[in-house]
């Protein structure tokens, strides 16, 4: 020290050192002026130990003894004889190495930095001033903790005093009492430069949810900074960001994979102003990385639960009216990018392995975001399953709305298969879908809350067995020009859709359940995944919003469709192809009163044809619906199936077609079938327990006409409202009903041929002893024989009878006719029959008393004679009748010569022809002839008169008639 003195203004000059065992240095020189006191110089440590200051800070802080070093050097002035006092520091420079700060009981250091400079050109505490030209902190790193009650590490370092613990119950300042006046000038910083190198940042927060783990492994920041404190206001300015984190990391749950990885975060051009609550950004830039979300097997999803307070933590701090109360933020960025990020999305509610969709090649630009203004928008990303997206539009915050181009290009989508697993028995092999529209969601206002408006394809579906493999269901492309869905209220509309390709199984199993009802899984309540029954919460949405989803389809086309039905219940296993399936649906909608056309057609198996022309009202199905089915030349021999089980006989060959048509008018229905059989032929018999006994050869012979044609009309009618009413049942029981009454009265069906014209046509009357055809029942065997034509597969069974009552009597008369012919030398051929004998005749008379004398003796005769009383005279005209049981015979003849006695000799001839047939024998042979003969003219007719075929004649053993008056012949038919 020189020159010092107690003299007013004299200035002495004095340096100093002072060094420690840790080679710390402090060295202090200058000029002052005791008086008044002034005083200038520098000032310099060197190496000094941040340890060797902690002992003047470490019961304010709460703290381990920090480590590293500083050298800090700079001159100052001080100045305290003309005023307050004043000390201005110029030059400062401090430089600090291998920094730590650390917790008493962490193991990782609150913050640590290999290397800190700063310059401070000025720092003038009158002024309250400071000014930084240079900042720097390099390679280093902040570990920012929050515990489990919501407090941060770092507002821990500053110990609480008694005064501070209890300044919370201090008592407002009496009144009167001056508060801080707002006129002191604040403290106020600048910092030119402030440089941000290669720093770390570490947080861990477990007041959320799920424990939030977060890492930056590089950083760099650079800005310019105004700060000021105090003087009734405070606020940070800063100007001139610019910054790029590299490595950052965002995990969180129980799993180490992270929520979030970015390769680059960078900002650029960024200015913040605190107190007017601004913030301004140029451009922020994400590059690399990418994005997970994970539901777990509870249904939480991990970035929801990120955002949810522990228990721990308690409920949010309510703040006070008024508090923070002030201008509102604004914010702008200008623009914001992300390139080549990468997305998945993991559900542990599904059995998937991996990821349920993996995204890649994410890049996304918005342009002017402010929070209030519209900002534009592009972005797109790929499908690591394949398949891309590419958005375009902006955003509004102001609605919030949302108007975007939306173009999704071949997105494959059997990650479904994860989804419909739960419910449906099905695989998804193959499926994508595109569609190119415009996306707009908003404020209802006139319109849908959303809408979305494009085209629409689903292409390369297809579902299989999981356990077969083999395709079940099958769609080379569902598409639609222009589908309009919207949302609030709920509809879709579309103009037209094409359906490419449908291919499809109907299949009913060997235990008779149909393959449809197996697609679909059914889980008791009790077998339902926990987390499910934990969602399961009762609706108290408005009814307005619980509105069902309406629809308007204007037109749905179908082509080159492919059905398969297959019943494998049967003993011989049916299968039948529809293919070409093509045709289209008219008019679909939700609304109750609308109509739906339903045209479609396609190719059954080789040559066959189906069609189906229908009037639907879907939403009212039973109010009136219009349905006409037709099938063409269907082959019947794939029918034999059902034909085996139902009737017992296979089908050889044949064609069938059926017009069915069905008229529904509030629930009661009317339905007019025609079923037309073309060259029907039978095949073996089979045996099935449900096999109806029916007698299908004769059915189908009477049915089938001369072109081998069944035609068969069955009218149905019935009330759907009635549980037992089934059409296909009913059918059923009118084709087995009408194939059995067409057997059992199989000659009512041939008179419904002819008409209804002829009556009996199954007997043919002849005269008593007589085979000789009446004209009537000529006239009936013409009439079968035009039937017969037109039944070419039928026989005739003819069974010739006779009466031994009637048949007898005449056969007694005609030999006593053949002896008098023979007596007279009158007999004919040996088939003619002698005609009736004339009573009044004398030969006659004496040829009668021959026989009987001859065959009963001379005596027989006189007592006859003798027995025989006068009789009066008979009038001119026929004998009378004989009394019963006598045989009749011819007619009297009367005339002028007859005298009395004429008619006494005509009833002795007469007596005498009774007498004698009475005493003839018939034969049970006689009996037999003369059916077959009956029997024999019958078919000698239809084959000469009616052109009949013998083979198709059949004549049966005769048989004796009981109970009859006249003798028949009796007709039966059979299939050839």
């Amino acid at each position: 020290v020189q020159g010092l003195a107690t003299v007013a203004d004299r200035q002495g000059t004095f340096r100093g050192t002072a060094t420690t065992g840790a080679k710390e240095a402090i060295r202090w020189e200058g000029e002052i002026t005791l008086s008044p006191l002034k005083s200038a110089g520098t000032l310099t440590f060197e190496s000094i130990r941040v340890a060797s200051l902690w002992q003047f800070f470490q019961d304010s802080l709460n703290l381990a003894p920090p480590s590293g070093r500083f050298d800090l050097s700079g001159g100052y002035r001080l100045d305290a004889g003309s005023g307050p006092l004043h000390l201005a520091f110029s030059g400062m420079r401090l430089a600090a190495a291998e920094l730590e700060l650390k917790s008493p009981a962490a193991d990782t250091a609150l913050f640590r930095a290999k290397r800190l400079d700063l310059e401070a050109p000025r720092f003038d505490l009158a002024r309250k001033e400071l000014q930084v030209s240079r900042l720097v902190l390099e390679d280093g790193g902040i570990d920012v903790r929050i515990d489990d009650s919501g407090r941060l590490n770092l507002q821990q370092i500053f110990r609480r005093s008694a005064q501070d613990a209890g300044s919370k119950d201090t008592p407002p300042p009496a009144a009167g009492t001056r508060p801080p006046s707002a006129a002191d000038a604040p403290f106020r910083i600048g910092a030119d430069a402030v440089e941000v190198r290669n720093m770390a940042v570490g947080f861990d927060d477990r007041s959320r949810g799920l424990p939030l783990r977060g890492e930056i492994a590089a950083g760099d920041l650079t800005l310019q900074a105004e700060m000021e404190f105090g003087g009734g206001g405070s606020g940070i300015v800063l100007r001139n960001m610019a910054s790029e984190l590299r490595g950052v990391q965002l995990t969180g749950g129980r799993s180490p994979e992270p929520l979030l990885a970015l390769g680059t975060l960078s900002v650029e051009g960024g200015a913040c102003d605190l107190p007017a609550r601004s913030l301004v950004l140029d451009r922020v830039a994400l590059s690399g990385g990418g994005v997970a979300v994970v539901r777990d097997a509870e249904g939480n999803v991990d970035w929801l639960q990120l955002f949810r307070s522990s228990p721990a933590a308690g409920p949010p701090e309510r703040k006070p009216p008024g508090a923070g109360a002030g201008p509102r933020w604004s914010f702008l960025v200008k623009t914001v990018a992300v390139d080549g990020l990468a997305g998945r999305f993991t559900d542990l509610t599904t059995s998937a392995d991996r990821p349920v969709v993996s995204l890649q090649g994410i890049n996304a630009s918005l342009n002017d975001i402010d929070g209030v203004s519209p900002s534009g928008f592009t972005a797109g990303f790929r499908f690591e399953q394949g398949g891309e997206v590419q958005l375009s539009g902006t955003v509004d915050p102001a609605g919030p709305a949302v108007e975007a181009v939306i173009d999704i290009r071949e997105m494959t989508l059997t990650a479904l298969q994860q989804y419909l697993e739960p419910h449906v028995a099905l695989e998804v092999q193959s499926a994508s879908g595109s569609s190119h529209g415009k996306l707009r969601y908003g404020p209802p206002g006139d319109g849908p809350r959303a809408a979305y408006e494009g085209s629409f394809s689903l292409n390369a579906l297809r579902l299989a067995d999981p356990a077969t493999k083999k395709p079940y269901l099958a769609v080379d492309a569902i598409s639609s020009p222009r589908i309009r869905l919207t949302m609030q209220p709920n509809r879709l509309d579309a103009e037209k859709i094409r359906i490419s390709g449908p291919k499809g199984e109907l299949i009913i199993g060997e235990d008779r359940t149909l393959n449809l009802s197996r697609i679909f899984r059914n889980r008791p309540d009790g077998d339902r995944p926990p987390q499910a029954a934990a969602r399961q919460l009762v609706d108290s949405r408005p009814a307005e919003e619980k509105e069902g989803f309406a629809y308007h389809l204007s037109r749905v086309e179908v082509e080159d469709g492919d059905l398969v039905f297959a019943d494998l219940s049967l003993p011989s296993q049916f299968r039948a192809n529809i293919h070409s399936l093509k045709g289209s649906i008219v008019g679909l909608a939700a609304d109750r009163d609308a109509q739906a056309r339903v045209r479609l057609d396609g190719q059954v198996d080789q040559y066959g044809l189906a069609k189906i022309d229908a009037v639907l009202r879907l939403g009212d199905f039973r109010r009136s619906s219009d349905i006409r089915m037709d099938f063409r030349n269907i082959e019947m021999k794939s029918l034999s199936p059902y034909s085996g089980k139902f009737a017992g006989r296979l089908i050889r060959s044949g064609k069938i077609s059926a017009d069915l048509k069905y008229t529904l008018v509030d629930a009661k229905m009317t339905g007019e079938n025609r079923i037309i059989i073309d060259k029907l032929v039978l095949g073996d018999r089979i045996d099935h327990p449900d096999a109806a006994d029916l007698p299908l050869d004769l059915a189908v012979a009477l049915l089938r006409d001369a072109n081998g044609r069944i035609d068969i009309g069955l009218p149905v009618t019935g009330d759907l409202n009635d549980p037992k009413f089934n059409v296909g049942s009913l059918v059923g029981k009118l084709i087995a009903s009408l194939i059995t009454k067409t057997a059992t009265a199989p000659f009512q069906v041939l008179s419904m041929l002819l008409g209804g014209k002829s009556e009996n046509i199954d007997r043919l009357e002849f005269d008593p002893g007589s085979a000789s055809l009446l004209p009537p029942e000529r006239e009936k065997l013409l009439q079968l024989a035009s039937a017969l034509h037109s039944r070419p597969q039928l026989r005739l069974v003819i069974q010739g009878r006779y009466s031994p009552r009637e048949d007898g009597m005449e056969l007694k008369k005609l030999a006593v006719r053949r002896a008098v012919a023979d007596r007279r030398e009158e007999a004919g051929e040996p088939d003619e029959r002698p005609g009736p004998l004339d009573f009044s005749d004398t030969g006659t008379r004496d040829i009668l008393e021959n026989l009987y004398r001859e065959r009963f003796g001379e005596d027989s005769l006189a007592e006859l004679g003798e027995g025989l009383a006068p009789a009066a005279a008979v009038p001119n005209g026929p004998a009378p009748e004989p009394a019963d049981g006598q045989v009749a015979d011819g007619r009297a003849i009367a005339g002028s010569d007859a005298g009395k006695d004429s008619g006494r000799d005509v009833r002795w001839a007469q007596e005498l022809f009774n007498r004698l047939a009475d005493g003839e024998t018939v034969t049970e042979e006689a009996f037999v002839r003369l059916a077959e003969s009956r029997a024999r003219a019958v078919a000698d007719n239809l084959e000469k008169e009616g052109r009949i075929a013998g083979e198709r004649l059949t004549v049966r053993q005769p048989e004796k008639q009981d109970g009859e008056k006249r003798p028949t012949v009796r007709l039966s038919l059979e299939a050839m």
